[in-house]
């Protein structure tokens, strides 16, 4: 702890900024992994997390058969989160949620991207979502933001029409 709080004091006032951001980012990571079937109790139901350990391994079954390439196998990895569960429709779906404090069009569309790949590798539909506390103001964002689940500060939207 002492070496962090010395690191952070050598630092610029934009460097400490963005370290800040970057934690902030993990902690609601953590907690949308760690309280899954509390912020996503509105999009499905017998929520599951799949931790990385799983992911990998259901990906490499995926490669193996020849359905994902290693490149795409990468890329699946570095989702946020990803979870299993039924819509309440009954649908067995995966859905893959990218997490930031402020979120962004490129985190939509990374959320879009992998949830394709995973897709692709599973057979299973794969809902795309973003979480975050507030979604960036600027008008490609909010274009974006219609197309996958976001769920902002508590309320969650469904893709549709902005």
């Amino acid at each position: 702890m002492r070496e962090t709080l010395q690191a952070l004091a050598g630092m610029g006032h934009m460097e400490q900024e963005e370290m800040v951001r970057r934690l902030e980012d993990y902690r609601l990571e953590s907690l949308h992994r760690d309280r899954a079937a509390l912020y996503f109790h509105e999009i499905l139901r017998r929520i599951r997390v799949v931790d990385h350990e799983q992911l990998g391994l259901l990906l490499d079954d995926a490669l193996d058969a020849g359905r994902i390439s290693r490149e795409e196998r990468g890329e699946i990895l570095w989702a946020d989160v990803v979870v299993e569960g039924k819509t309440y429709d009954g649908r067995e779906v995966y859905l893959l949620a990218e997490v930031s404090v402020t979120v962004a069009a490129d985190d939509i569309r990374r959320a879009r991207t992998r949830a394709q790949l995973l897709e692709k590798a599973t057979g299973r539909p794969v809902l795309p979502a973003v979480a975050g506390r507030e979604l960036a103001r600027d008008p490609e964002t909010l274009q974006e933001a219609a197309t996958v689940w976001c769920l902002l500060d508590g309320k969650t939207a469904a893709p549709g029409p902005a």
